[in-house]
Order: C-alpha cells, then sequence, then structure tokens
C-alpha cells in the first residue's frame, strides 16, 4: 500500500462518508485496511444509500478491517454503524495540558535521551508486549499477534519518519521504556505512543516518567501537550489528571472486521 491508495468519497443530500485506507495496518495485517474519516448523517433518510456505496468500496478492495473514530455525541452514527456490523470498542480521551511554563514539577529520578538505531530492537520488543487496554488488544476478536505488530513496527518507522521523534527512558542505564512524539505549531507536542517495558509495571515508575517528559518538553520551551488515552486505561487518565492533564474530547471507537475473518 502507498500514499496513493485509493480514497473514497461519497455525498447523498446531506449525508457525507468519506473513507481511505491505511498504508500501515494493511502492510501490518497483509490485507487491505480502511478507516472512515469522516460521516454525517441528516435527518433525510438518504444515509442507507451512502453507506451501502461505501460498502461497496469497501467490498471491492477486500477490506479485512475498518476503524471509525466518532465524537462521543455521535449516536445517531454510531448506531447506524453498529447495524451495519461495526462495534463499539472503546472510549478514548483527548487530554491536553495547557501552559507548562507555570507548573511547580517534582523532580524525577529517571533520564530521557534520543534513541540511536542500535536501540531499535530492544524498543520494539517493549513495544510488541507493552500494551494492554488500547483498541487492537481489547477487541476481542483479534490476537494480541497483530497489535504487537503493530506497534512494534511504529517504533521501527520512527528510523525513518520525518515528523515524529523517538525517545528512550531510562534509569542508569536501565531501559524503562520509550515515548514517541510529534511537534506541532504553537508550541505543542502531540503525544503518539508512550510504553513502559512490562518488566517494570508496577514498579512506581508512572508518575516518574511522566514527570521526566513534562521536564523534557518545558526544558525545550514547549507550552502544550495533547495526547489520547484509553478509558481502558484509567491508571494513566487519573494521574494524568493529576498532573493538570483535562479531558477535552471524549471519543469512541467502532472496528468492522469481515465475518468469518481471523485476524491473529
Amino acid at each position: 500500500m502507498t500514499q496513493a491508495d485509493p480514497i473514497f468519497r461519497c455525498a447523498i443530500g446531506d449525508d457525507v462518508i468519506e473513507a481511505s485506507i491505511v498504508a500501515w495496518d494493511s502492510e501490518v495485517l497483509g490485507a487491505p485496511v480502511a478507516q472512515i474519516d469522516r460521516i454525517e448523517i441528516s435527518d433525510n433518510g438518504a444515509f442507507a444509500a451512502t453507506l451501502t456505496e461505501f460498502e461497496r468500496w469497501r467490498d471491492a478492495l477486500g477490506c479485512a478491517f475498518v476503524s471509525c473514530r466518532l465524537p462521543h455525541t455521535r449516536l445517531r452514527e454510531s448506531m447506524q454503524l453498529e447495524d451495519r456490523g461495526f462495534r463499539f470498542i472503546e472510549m478514548v480521551f483527548c487530554m491536553e495540558l495547557r501552559h507548562l511554563d507555570r507548573l511547580e514539577l517534582a523532580d524525577s529520578d529517571l533520564q530521557i535521551v534520543a534513541a540511536d538505531p542500535a536501540d531499535i530492537p530492544e524498543l520494539a520488543r517493549i513495544a510488541e508486549t507493552g500494551f494492554r487496554w488500547d483498541r487492537f488488544h481489547v477487541d476481542p476478536r483479534l490476537g494480541a499477534g497483530f497489535g504487537g505488530r503493530r506497534y512494534a513496527r511504529w517504533v521501527t518507522s520512527t528510523l525513518v519518519h520525518q515528523q515524529q521523534r523517538l525517545l528512550k527512558i531510562i534509569k542508569d542505564e536501565l531501559t524503562i521504556g520509550f515515548f514517541i512524539y510529534e511537534e506541532l505549531p504553537r508550541q505543542t507536542i502531540h503525544w503518539q505512543l508512550i510504553a513502559i517495558a512490562p518488566t517494570h509495571v508496577g514498579q512506581g515508575y508512572g508518575r516518574q516518567y511522566f514527570l521526566a517528559l513534562l521536564h523534557h518538553h518545558r526544558d525545550r520551551g514547549f507550552l502544550t501537550i495533547r495526547g489520547i488515552v484509553s478509558a481502558n486505561n484509567m491508571p494513566i487518565v487519573n494521574l494524568l489528571s493529576s498532573l493538570n492533564f483535562r479531558v477535552t474530547k471524549p471519543q469512541i471507537t467502532l472496528h468492522w472486521i469481515r465475518p468469518g475473518l481471523t485476524i491473529s
């Protein structure tokens, strides 16, 4: 799959669906994976025809898996999708911290260093085994292997990605975890992927981990931090709230998987 892969758009009256192929996930799965990028339903009753056109596009490409993320208030859209075989998987919280420069931060015992190519195998192993609460692991129709491969590939891709950066969190010489971020305009950071090695989970590193990140960003002049956290991972939601993060935009995630297909 490449960036030139098909993009779908259908508008009938005021009803709109836009979708695209997700090259990243398609390559990991070995079959086309799509996502619904925009969906809007009016009261004019035309949505069934719009959704039928989307399904024809999906099936013509042989898509095995489709995802959709919606604002949590879009119940009409989510119900229509569930009528067509989509299933609710999770709620996520868009978390945001502002005015980082004004916060009083406790010190952290952890250090942050830029990862280099020699670190990739170790960090990819952490990514492959370090997640439990994300949408790819909680969906009972998906085997843990797909999600693990997806996150390991994400770590590896940072070597060539033009916007995303990979950092390693250490204590002395011990690797505690990793962190992938992207810089946005207006002195803003977006947290993309964060993991603590499974061997260090439950050892009290969580708060130290995030304090180290906040110090790292503030020292480099960033003022705002954004990220998305699954509501399944309430310990992290509560921890970030204690560090002055606020929930801004709850969203829901739905998955469609081709009937009879096993993804492992």
